[in-house]
């Protein structure tokens, strides 16, 4: 799969997963796992990309770092 192509199906499922939040009645979790697994798959895609390790560098030279346990949607 080109990155590019990767790329816009982690974005369309961030946004599906978005609209589903917003349209929730109930109140929406991430460990539901309709949502679980979206997210899950997208962030396989993301990190097989060769963009990730640098990406995830600048981020936690900016602040951004996020607790590895939070990372794991397995």
């Amino acid at each position: 799969m080109r990155w590019a192509t990767a790329l816009e199906q982690a974005l369309h499922t961030l946004r599906r997963v978005r609209r589903a939040f917003v349209h929730s009645s109930d109140s929406a979790s991430l460990r539901n796992p309709a949502y679980a697994e979206r997210l899950a798959q997208a962030y396989r895609d993301a990190r097989a990309n060769p963009l990730w390790a640098p990406l995830e560098t600048v981020l936690s030279k900016a602040g951004g770092a996020v607790d590895p346990a939070q990372l794991s949607f397995d």
